[in-house]
């Protein structure tokens, strides 16, 4: 996995304005649905959720450095290896302290998703999501401020 993490990391670094050193790569952790959304929503997780229409495939966890990917999603693939691509702008993000520049984390999603969807293009396929899609993840609402 890491041979793959970085190669997608130095595509990243070829194809957007995060430029990636090779010092170091997030480790890449898969998990149950469970175990993501529990990690997504940490101590705010609410109790009438229903853990299987949560649509995330994977997160970057900035507290640890690990990126979560769903145990279903297949990195073999290309549609597997553009959901790591999009968990690894996060790191990347981060990584040059975006962070710190933006009023919420949701702001971030979208170089986030506009990279996902360029690999995807890239290697033939079509993306899953559209602009609309990309203006509604990435906007700042109390809950994630």
């Amino acid at each position: 996995m890491k041979e793959l993490t970085v190669a997608l990391l130095m595509w990243i670094s070829s194809h957007t304005p995060l430029a990636y050193d090779g010092s170091h790569a997030p480790g890449v952790v898969r998990v149950h649905r469970d175990e993501l959304v529990q990690i997504l929503y940490q101590d705010d997780r609410p109790r009438d959720i229903d853990v299987d229409n949560v649509s995330v495939a994977g997160l970057y966890n900035f507290k640890d450095g690990n990126i979560y990917l769903l145990d279903s999603v297949d990195v073999s693939t290309v549609k597997g290896r553009a959901v790591l691509v999009h968990e690894l702008v996060h790191y990347l993000q981060y990584h040059h302290s975006q962070d710190k520049s933006v009023q919420c984390m949701r702001m971030l999603e979208p170089q986030a998703y506009r990279t996902q969807a360029d690999y995807l293009d890239q290697h033939g396929k079509t993306s899953p999501f559209n602009e609309l899609h990309i203006l509604l993840a990435s906007q700042c609402s109390p809950m994630y401020m």
